[in-house]
């Protein structure tokens, strides 16, 4: 998805109770569908703070987390770390008979992008996968977005997003 000026030039401040009720939102969604993850993985780094808040609010103990950076050429490096990861829950569920239920948290979904790489590599037949975000696009038409996550709080605002903590740098 090309950024456009309009896209950029309008900025949404979310504040932390907007987090929190979007969390909120979110476990609603995720409990209505009867969907209880055993683990659950923040996204480095925007989806950190949403994945804390969606474990305690479902009282999940089981928390990883990975780093997906697709603007800066490091897809490599997250391959390594998602095989790492996968190898380890691997591991750690070896003697389950049944699927484990892993919920993947990030702050936004914009172009679908990272969760299309999400759900190829978590592509297993011992895990049953889904994703979740604070914020869904759905001002970008179908045709041009890669991938939804599968529960969001909240639909993405127009304009630029600015998160807590991305207004903490110098």
């Amino acid at each position: 998805m090309d950024v456009t000026d309009d896209m950029i030039s309008e900025e949404v401040n979310i504040t932390e109770e907007q987090i929190r009720e979007c969390s909120l939102k979110l476990i609603s969604k995720i409990e209505e569908d009867k969907f209880y993850p055993e683990v659950i993985i923040g996204l480095s780094r925007g989806g950190l703070i949403p994945a804390q808040y969606v474990a305690y609010g479902m009282d999940v103990k089981h928390i990883e987390t990975i780093s997906i950076q697709l603007r800066d050429d490091a897809g490599l490096k997250a391959n390594e770390e998602i095989n790492t990861l996968l190898d380890k829950l691997a591991k750690k569920f070896e003697k389950s008979n049944d699927k484990v239920n892993i919920l993947v948290v990030d702050d936004l979904v914009d172009t679908g992008d990272t969760i299309k790489l999400v759900h190829a590599f978590f592509h297993h037949d011992k895990l049953n996968v889904r994703t979740a975000a604070l914020y869904q696009n759905f001002l970008t038409p179908w045709n041009e977005i890669v991938e939804r996550a599968t529960y969001w709080g909240e639909e993405k605002p127009k304009g630029w997003l600015n998160f807590p903590w991305d207004t903490l740098t110098n």
